[in-house]
């Protein structure tokens, strides 16, 4: 019974990690849907276009949420996830032998298997939110 609730607990945890990448996958899709209707709207009707300058700005909120909390960045918590799964990984073969080494390599492997992928994702989420305006303004200074 002890081993079906750390297993519940696990798999609780995951399924909030596995929303939460969901969700921000989702948005920035849906942002990114938002910004090309924007910008196809004002290409279809360039007297409604604003300066150049307070075009970034109505990008960036065109589709953002009134109270909306802070994003959470998943690249930096999938690589943290990763280097502590190493460290795990690394401690498990030098204690070679016994119950601690196998359950720190295993944990380690298993964070990993999380910490890898959801590393990805967050760079993939992050170039999806990732304005063109000022990749292209960074470029000219």
């Amino acid at each position: 019974m002890y081993n079906a609730i750390l297993l519940l607990a696990v798999f609780a945890a995951l399924a909030a990690l596995g929303w939460g990448v969901v969700r921000a996958m989702l948005r920035a899709w849906l942002a990114r849907k938002v910004r090309i209707a924007l910008l196809e709207t004002l290409q279809s009707h360039p007297e409604l276009r604003p300066p150049l300058d307070a075009l970034d700005e109505v990008l960036d909120n065109a589709a953002a949420v009134a109270g909306a909390p802070a994003r959470q960045d998943y690249a930096i918590t999938g690589a943290t996830i990763a280097i502590l799964g190493v460290a795990a990984v690394i401690l498990g073969l030098a204690l070679r032998v016994g119950e601690v080494a196998v359950g720190a390599f295993v944990g380690g492997a298993l964070c990993l298997w999380v910490g890898v992928p959801l590393t990805i994702l967050g760079a993939l989420i992050r170039l999806m939110t990732r304005s063109p305006l000022r990749k292209r303004k960074s470029r000219n200074t």
